[in-house]
């Protein structure tokens, strides 16, 4: 339940704050817009300050997957497994050029 809170709630409001932080000209003459501190729909947006903080954040989010990606990686790549632990049952016998291959494993 956290999951879907934290993940689906706040990205259409802070996504909204963003939009509206590029804001250059607001619509203040509706009668919606009764109160003092409040304004109506953006009438001219700043496109270039808009594109830098939707890549910009996007950036941001990514940055910190590819951080947690590569925490995995280096915790995982330091984990030592024996093999007698992981696969007990199976026999590795080396073979020398001199010796020939176990009976049981040749091929004919």
């Amino acid at each position: 339940m956290e999951t879907v809170c934290t993940g689906w709630i706040p990205l259409p409001v802070l996504l909204g704050a963003v939009i509206d932080s590029t804001c250059r000209l607001w619509q203040t003459d509706s009668p919606r817009c009764s109160g003092s501190d409040s304004h109506g729909s953006c009438l001219l947006f700043d496109t270039d300050q808009l594109r830098w903080r939707m890549y910009g954040g996007i950036l941001a989010v990514q940055s910190v997957q590819l951080m947690f990606v590569i925490l995995i990686y280096c915790t995982i790549k330091r984990r030592r497994f024996n093999r007698d632990d992981v696969m007990p049952e199976l026999n590795v016998v080396e073979i020398t050029e001199n010796q020939s291959m176990p009976p049981q494993v040749q091929t004919q």
